[in-house]
């Protein structure tokens, strides 16, 4: 792993960050997805970089992978829990060593507080999940096309 490095995001990283994001897209153009909105994409961002945190994983000082999360609360409780928005490494880069440093980048921030990832692609990422130690709590469903 020595030819990959993990850091924390910055402002400066955005950029590379958003194409990163465009590339995740047309990486699901066949799952019927929302279409892509740059001036929210922009604002998001920036208030994840706000709010919470981006990992990133480089390889030859280009952004290969990245984790976007947050603090936030159980709707219905005050108990604090880290919500992770996306994760998303490009398919020539994916190993499991990088899904992990990337997950153990937000175990880190997150102490012993809980972590909820919800997976709204078709990816199958259960035996990686598992193996990292989450345990499935639910299912993602969508009723209709979106448009």
């Amino acid at each position: 792993m020595d030819k990959y490095k993990f850091h924390q995001a910055n402002e400066k990283d955005l950029d590379e960050i958003f194409e990163l994001g465009k590339k995740f897209k047309r990486e699901l153009r066949g799952q019927n997805l929302p279409n892509l909105s740059e001036e929210k994409i922009f604002k998001f961002l920036d208030t994840i970089l706000k709010r919470g945190k981006i990992i990133c994983c480089s390889k030859d000082d280009k952004i290969i992978g990245s984790v976007g999360f947050f603090k936030t609360v159980f709707w219905y409780s005050e108990n604090p829990l880290f919500n992770i928005q996306w994760i998303y490494v490009l398919p020539e880069h994916r190993n499991f060593t990088i899904f992990r440093n990337l997950i153990g980048g937000v175990k880190k921030i997150a102490k012993d507080d809980p972590i909820n990832l919800s997976i709204t692609t078709e990816f199958q990422l259960d035996p990686i999940l598992k193996k990292i130690g989450f345990i499935e709590t639910g299912k993602n469903w969508r009723f209709n096309n979106v448009r």
